[in-house]
């Protein structure tokens, strides 16, 4: 089965609308027509998320956010990137492919109904701007060195492999 073939099944069986005019539920990287092996869900498309994918055998990639650090993915200003091409290679080179997938999961009822649907054109118009990854990074880590020392050595995201491990053990002896 395809990487298509799998989101064909997907939008027959979902529970909610698929929003057809939305940028999160799109292939975001290599090629849909992949022969399927094995599907990894993450939150986010990091290279390393890639690598443990790519040697568990999983070839489809399913994230909740964006694999290219920006709404829509839009990689036109991302070409002379380090990281955007090294993820972008592997993803070819392995035969694998990142597709977003959250608006498909938001209710269609209630107060977050149609969420994704909310256009920012008018916050645009009034002002806001979006600012690139490189500036983000680089006052992130300007604000991250000005904390004290104490905190700084508290940041942590995450569960370490040895962690998930143990806990996954727990679960299925549980689960028996």
């Amino acid at each position: 089965m395809t990487a298509r073939e799998v989101v064909d099944l997907i939008k027959k069986h979902a529970t909610s609308p698929w929003n057809e005019r939305s940028t999160r539920d799109r292939f975001k990287a290599g090629n849909p027509d992949v022969e399927v092996k094995g599907i990894a869900t993450t939150m986010m498309v990091t290279f390393d998320m890639l690598k443990r994918a790519n040697a568990a055998g999983l070839n489809m990639v399913i994230a909740h956010e964006d694999t290219f650090w920006n709404d829509p993915d839009d990689t036109k200003d991302l070409t002379g990137n380090a990281l955007y091409k090294l993820k972008t290679e592997f993803i070819e080179k392995n035969g694998m492919m990142a597709k977003g997938e959250l608006p498909m999961w938001l209710p269609t009822s209630g107060p977050r109904a149609g969420a994704v649907l909310v256009s920012s054109a008018r916050a645009v118009q009034q002002g806001l701007r979006f600012r690139n990854l490189e500036t983000t990074v680089r006052d992130t880590l300007e604000w991250h060195n000005k904390l004290p020392a104490e905190q700084r050595q508290k940041l942590a995201v995450g569960l370490t492999p040895e962690r998930e491990t143990e806990l996954l053990k727990q679960l299925t002896a549980k689960q028996g």
